[in-house]
């Protein structure tokens, strides 16, 4: 038996997600006193994080709900093809020699394609 203790996936992601956090607060806090140290009061350094903040939020929702909408457009149209029948319909006419020669003919047997029976080139 092992002594040694194994960390889950789920705990490596984590700490890889508390890992960019941080390097996110610390970039954040190093863009705040950079603002200050140019000459602007701390209000207008927060007030220009929050700003960055919520364009990016509506960036990620922007594209997440564009994603989400070329998925659900995808799943429609795979949908409908599945429920449309896409394969010829049982009483199809056909091409086929009968009483009144080559021509298309439904299932009846009744000829429904134009033609002239007096025409000189048509089969005896």
């Amino acid at each position: 038996m092992n002594s040694q203790t194994r960390i889950s996936r789920m705990e490596r992601a984590g700490s890889s997600l508390g890992r960019v956090f941080r390097a996110l607060a610390r970039r954040e806090n190093q863009l705040t006193g950079w603002i200050i140290a140019r000459g602007y009061p701390t209000t207008v350094a927060r007030g220009f994080i929050w700003i960055i903040r919520v364009v990016l939020i509506g960036i990620l929702l922007y594209t997440s709900i564009a994603v989400a909408a070329a998925l659900i457009m995808v799943l429609l149209i795979a949908r409908s093809l599945a429920i449309a029948n896409l394969s010829a319909p049982r009483n199809a006419a056909q091409w086929r020699s009968g009483p009144l020669g080559f021509g298309l003919y439904d299932q009846t047997g009744w000829r429904i394609d134009p033609h002239d029976p007096n025409d000189l080139f048509r089969e005896p």
